[in-house]
């Protein structure tokens, strides 16, 4: 059965590079991890299609002294 509904808007290769952007700063917020994916490949992604993306990458945003901080998971 052919797949339903709008076509993913991220390829692997979209996916590698907010991997990459996260890697580089991880204290980065949504808006920073936004444009720069933007600079980078041209693509206009909403914040919660960059969360998506980096929780299925395994990542996770959690709280510290400093504010918010993506974290690669211990579950992959």
């Amino acid at each position: 059965m052919p797949k339903r509904g709008r076509p993913e808007k991220l390829t692997a290769e979209h996916r590698a590079e907010i991997s990459a952007i996260v890697e580089a700063n991880r204290n980065a917020t949504w808006d920073e991890i936004a444009e720069e994916l933007k600079r980078r490949t041209g693509l206009c992604a909403h914040p919660q299609t960059l969360s998506a993306a980096l929780r299925d990458a395994g990542w996770e945003r959690s709280r510290d002294g400093a504010g918010v901080r993506v974290e690669q998971s211990d579950a992959q």
